[in-house]
Formats: C-alpha cells, sequence, structure tokens
C-alpha cells in the first residue's frame, strides 16, 4: 500500500505545515485566476486543477515545515540580479577586451553546504541564469557547474547557496 506524503517524510501534521500547504493553494488559484480571465464557469475545473497541482506540488516537494522568507526571497532577488549584473559586465568585459579572454571552460565541482534538495535545486536553478555558467548537474551533496573560466571562485557559490537558503528558510550551515 503506497504510503502518504505525511509517512514518507516522517513528520507529524503540525501548523506550520498547514500554512504550508494553505500557501500553496494561495499561489495556485492566484495563477489560475488571471489564466481563466476570471470565467466563473472555470472554476469547477479550477478547483480540481488547483487541488491535483497542490498534492502534486506536496509529493514533489513535501512539506518539511520551512515556510518561504519573504525577506530572504527579497535578498535573494537583489543577489541575483547584482550577480546577473556583474556576471554580464564580466563576461562583455573578456568579450571586447583581448587581454581579458576566457581562461579555460571547464566543470567545477561545488559541494553544497545545505542539505536541502529545495536549495540544491534553487541554486542549479539560478546557475543556468547566471552568465557565465551553462549549467549544473546535481549529484548527491554537490553540483557540477559548467563555467566559462575555471578560475571562479567559490565564494560566489557560497554566496549564491546562502541566499537561496534564506530565501527557502532552509538553516545553511557555516562552511569550514
Amino acid at each position: 500500500m503506497p504510503r502518504t506524503p505525511q509517512q514518507r517524510i516522517g513528520t507529524r501534521w503540525n501548523g506550520r505545515i498547514a500554512i504550508d500547504m494553505a500557501a500553496r493553494v494561495m499561489v495556485l488559484v492566484l495563477l489560475w485566476l488571471p489564466i481563466t480571465e476570471f470565467e466563473t464557469a472555470a472554476l469547477p475545473f479550477g478547483a480540481v486543477a488547483v487541488t491535483l497541482g497542490t498534492v502534486a506540488g506536496w509529493y514533489v516537494r513535501p512539506p518539511n515545515g520551512n515556510l518561504v522568507s519573504p525577506v530572504g526571497a527579497v535578498r535573494f532577488l537583489g543577489t541575483l540580479i547584482g550577480g546577473i549584473a556583474r556576471t554580464s559586465a564580466d563576461v562583455a568585459r573578456r568579450a571586447i577586451l583581448p587581454r581579458d579572454r576566457m581562461a579555460a571552460p571547464a566543470f567545477i565541482t561545488y559541494r553544497l553546504r545545505e542539505p536541502s534538495r529545495s536549495v540544491a535545486l534553487g541554486l542549479s536553478y539560478t546557475l543556468t541564469l547566471m552568465p557565465g555558467t551553462a549549467g549544473a548537474v546535481i549529484k548527491a551533496d554537490e553540483l557540477d557547474v559548467h563555467v566559462l573560466d575555471q578560475r571562479t571562485g567559490g565564494k560566489e557559490l557560497d554566496a549564491m547557496e546562502a541566499s537561496v537558503g534564506r530565501a527557502v528558510g532552509a538553516q545553511s550551515p557555516d562552511r569550514t
């Protein structure tokens, strides 16, 4: 007999999980209404779609009591925009100035500090948006990141991981 998501994640039902589920429903409703142009005839189908989306979301990312932090999300957005601007300028500078060409593209392995799958996925998705990286592959507690310059340090990745962790409400241990 299949286990329920609650049994699968090994957690007991509590108020934070209820808030997480309510937030998921609210987000899906807020996305559904504009898509259907607020048509009342679409509400029954929307109720089914929102319910299925919420249940599917529960299986994809089980509620763990960590809520998205609004302050962390805003800080993450600032970090993301700043990182994109900084790396875009770096890539443009390297393309224009011959002495600053890319040293050597490479895959670097970055060891994740935060064991949360949400943080790993968020960091992977974020890195694909950053100029100078061509993608990231998640392997257990590591990311293989393709960079255009192998001199790229881990400090930028540390900062981005910490920012993603704050946005999703995870507690990242200090890197030692």
